[in-house]
């Protein structure tokens, strides 16, 4: 799921510390190295697919980022019925069993963080990555499950907590991936800084 790399229209919180062209930059390098990795999934595998927002910028992000293997509008405006779009949209495809969403905010993710979701999913409902900040940068499942979206203040410090919460009140099996950083503020970019100058 990822937003075209629009200055002024990305990374908004860390822009008004550091300004929006600089934002647009960071946000540009972190968007490469998701389709970068996404790239290196086995294809036989992975259907490797991407929700672009806003959905009028479908076609020029995917001249930009050419590495995945279907393209979607990411519809909705809020992140939970964003969320369930996608999932619906994924799930409803014959050749898709498991659904795994992630977002661009976490670059520690990698493509053994996908290979474990996805054998997790062998025995499981729904596997969440949880970030530090209190929400998931990984959700994935095998079927929608429209509760564990339902309720939820999504800038909040507590989405992972009633996401979980949630999914064990309606008896899903629940396993969890390493928590990890997502990189939204100016403290994330000092903790993420030798990962940005690598991909200079």
């Amino acid at each position: 799921m990822a937003q075209y790399p629009q200055e002024g229209k990305v990374k908004t919180r860390l822009a008004a510390e550091i300004g929006s062209h600089r934002a647009r930059s960071i946000y540009q390098k972190l968007l490469q190295y998701a389709a970068d990795m996404m790239a290196g999934l086995n294809k036989d595998d992975f259907l490797r697919a991407v929700f672009v927002h806003p959905p009028e910028m479908h076609d020029k992000f995917k001249s930009l980022f050419p590495q995945f293997d279907i393209y979607y509008p990411l519809e909705g405006e809020e992140p939970g019925v964003r969320l369930k779009n996608a999932l619906r949209r994924l799930l409803s495809e014959p050749r898709i069993e498991k659904a795994i969403l992630i977002g661009t905010d976490s670059p520690g993710i990698d493509a053994g963080t996908i290979q474990r979701c996805a054998d997790l999913l062998d025995e499981s409902d729904l596997v969440l990555g949880p970030t530090y900040d209190g929400g998931y940068y990984l959700l994935g499942c095998k079927a929608v499950f429209e509760q564990i979206f339902a309720g939820i203040e999504w800038h909040g410090s507590d989405v992972f907590e009633k996401t979980i919460q949630t999914a064990r009140k309606q008896g899903l099996k629940v396993d969890l991936l390493p928590e990890l950083h997502d990189l939204d503020d100016l403290e994330d970019l000092e903790y993420f800084e030798s990962f940005l100058s690598d991909l200079e």
